[in-house]
């Protein structure tokens, strides 16, 4: 379990290093793959730190994409600052989605757990709205 999380941090280190696109997306899956291999074998399974681990993934798989862009693309001031808002809106999306699925897997049979439920996807909608909103005002 451990060493897919190992595995996982330096193949992403190595892609980095050598300027390699490709190695980002099997480095965030090792890494995935080995904190939900610890998630099942505890006796607990998941816990509220499951949405934060989404945001992080998403955030690490985006910043080394980042890393890799030619220097000239990231020293544009207004660039920098509307993706990185965009980042984090993504990042707030991915941590209410984990966060949707979650509630919809522990959920107990009860009446309320439908508005919470549409509630969550809400607000995952309206991240995602904002997301694809300020996307197209970048683009334009």
């Amino acid at each position: 379990m451990a060493a897919a999380g190992v595995a996982g941090v330096l193949v992403l280190a190595l892609g980095l290093a050598l300027g390699r696109a490709g190695a980002v997306g099997p480095a965030v899956t090792l890494v995935g793959a080995a904190y939900t291999a610890f998630l099942l074998a505890r006796e607990e399974g998941a816990t509220a730190r499951v949405p934060l681990c989404a945001a992080i993934l998403l955030l690490a798989a985006e910043l080394a994409y980042w890393a890799l862009e030619p220097a000239r693309l990231r020293a544009e001031r207004t660039l920098t600052v509307r993706r990185a808002l965009v980042l984090a809106l993504a990042a707030s999306g991915s941590a209410a989605l984990a966060l949707l699925v979650l509630a919809a897997s522990s959920a107990e049979a009860r009446p309320g757990i439908v508005l919470e439920l549409a509630g969550a996807a809400a607000a995952a909608g309206a991240v995602g709205i904002a997301v694809w909103l300020l996307w197209g005002r970048a683009q334009a």
